[in-house]
């Protein structure tokens, strides 16, 4: 009779503990973006009947606001016991600026590429905590690394959407070298481009003072390209490769670079002394 009635106590206890559930749904994640610095993670379809949520924060409740980037997890309680638990990321979010180029087009050149916001307004679950306005966003044209400007026309240059864009300058004016730059006042975002361009003057030669014969301004010599000091040394040298990006040359000698590095085709230097410039092109086989 004993063994039945601790047999049937057992039998008790074991029915009333409670099972393991699938833990909540997420119906929604906030990740942190320009001048919103924190997440959120809302819930939804936890198990029936249960007492509290706690998060590996401290915060308790369906709804935990205030979460930094990285990951967070989470109990669902049920008279004391952990029935469900899971764990969320939150992560950091930035614009980006993808296959930014520069191509011939209509006796001139231009400049595009796509910007996006992962994640922004492409899904219901998932967005930064702050939206930009399209109408606030815009990009230009870092001219020479100081003068910002824009071009005309120019495709989708002052009316950019998070979700993704693809803009065009049109005409970019010749003899400058340029940046893409970004500016989202909504959510206070600047992005520059890392991609420096050169759109070459349609001669291949701009002279504003120099008196140096063009032909002679700039000879090759095996692997090294050479600039005349007759007036010393140059303020600044900037080289770009046959694509019109910037190009970094090992300097061998006072006015003697290495041209190893770049690959056979037609490429571009610009020289600056005491504000003249001159920019040539020159052949690397």
């Amino acid at each position: 009779m004993l063994r039945l009635l601790l047999l049937l106590l057992l039998v008790i206890v074991a029915g009333s503990q409670v099972r393991p559930q699938a833990p909540c749904a997420t119906s929604f994640t906030g990740h942190p973006f320009g001048t919103c610095t924190v997440g959120d993670i809302a819930l939804s379809g936890c198990p029936t009947g249960f007492d509290s949520i706690v998060w590996s924060t401290g915060y308790q409740g369906m709804w935990a606001q205030g979460l930094p980037v990285g990951d967070h997890s989470y109990q669902v309680y049920d008279n004391g016991s952990v029935v469900a638990a899971d764990t969320l990321p939150v992560v950091q979010l930035a614009w980006s600026m993808q296959s930014v180029n520069m191509q011939p087009m209509g006796g001139g050149h231009t400049i595009s590429g796509w910007v996006e916001v992962p994640r922004c307004n492409t899904s219901a679950f998932n967005a930064p905590c702050c939206i930009p306005d399209p109408a606030l966003t815009y990009v230009r044209l870092v001219q020479d690394g100081t003068t910002e400007i824009t071009t005309s026309p120019c495709v989708n240059c002052d009316l950019v959407s998070c979700s993704g864009t693809t803009f065009l300058f049109h005409n970019v004016p010749p003899g400058h070298s340029y940046q893409v730059r970004l500016y989202d006042l909504s959510c206070g975002s600047i992005l520059t481009d890392t991609n420096t361009f050169f759109v070459p003057l349609a001669t291949g030669i701009a002279d504003d003072a120099f008196d140096a014969d063009p032909a002679t301004l700039i000879t090759t010599a095996a692997d090294e390209l050479v600039l005349p000091l007759g007036e010393g040394p140059f303020d600044e040298v900037v080289f770009f490769d046959a694509l019109g990006r910037r190009a970094e040359l090992p300097r061998t000698a006072p006015g003697r670079y290495s041209v190893r590095g770049l690959s056979p085709g037609i490429h571009i230097v610009r020289v600056h002394r005491a504000g003249r410039f001159r920019t040539h092109r020159f052949m690397r086989w």
